[in-house]
């Protein structure tokens, strides 16, 4: 009893999709190790250091300040590090 040609080409086709299921799945992991290695280089040749900034208090005013002159991208550096507010929460969760 010899199975019918369909068959064999069927599991021949389900072996070619796991093949190149398994090849992008891994094609899609090194990529991502080289995105991270790419994105963790950059950043570190980029601040120079790695030593922790200073600490140092902003006034409100100069806080709310965008007059430097920076030019205000999505991956702009901040011109001042963050700092500490004291203020209660501006929002709340789960209210309706």
């Amino acid at each position: 009893m010899s199975q019918p040609a369909a068959l064999h080409e069927r599991d021949r086709n389900v072996r070619l999709v796991n093949r190149v299921t398994i090849l992008l799945a891994g094609c899609a992991a090194l990529a991502t190790a080289v995105f991270g290695f790419a994105a963790a280089h950059a950043k570190a040749t980029r601040h120079g250091s790695t030593s922790p900034a200073s600490s140092v208090a902003a006034t409100p005013d100069a806080a709310t300040d965008d007059s430097s002159g920076g030019d205000g991208g999505f991956f702009a550096t901040p011109s001042q590090p963050p700092s500490q507010s004291f203020a209660p929460p501006a929002a709340v969760s789960g209210g309706s």
